[in-house]
């Protein structure tokens, strides 16, 4: 009993738990640090691949399975035989163009 009121006496004294405090913070601290895992530098970038409706020449999919080239008194570029061609090889579900 009296080495109880002596370890009470001297040992849970503010300035002795606030350091005890701080050495527990800091060993949780270093273990975290050191149990984490290392990740190596990749040398090369992933660049993902373009997505398929924009691939060549800023050329985007139509919106509809077939385009209207019907003779008019505007131009369209997307009747340019081309672009038809490109579109039926990159466009999943475009049909053609309709004259």
């Amino acid at each position: 009993m009296k080495h109880l009121k002596k370890f009470k006496k001297q040992y849970l004294q503010p300035r002795y738990l606030i350091g005890s405090f701080l050495l527990l913070a800091a060993l949780v601290t270093v273990l975290f640090f050191i149990n984490r895992p290392v990740v190596a530098p990749q040398d090369e970038i992933e660049v993902p691949e373009p997505d398929q409706k924009t691939i060549d020449n800023d050329w985007r999919c139509p919106a509809n399975a077939w385009l209207n080239c019907e003779p008019s008194d505007e131009q369209n570029d997307e009747c340019d035989p081309e672009y038809i061609q490109w579109a039926q090889e990159q466009c999943e579900g475009f049909q053609g163009a309709a004259y």
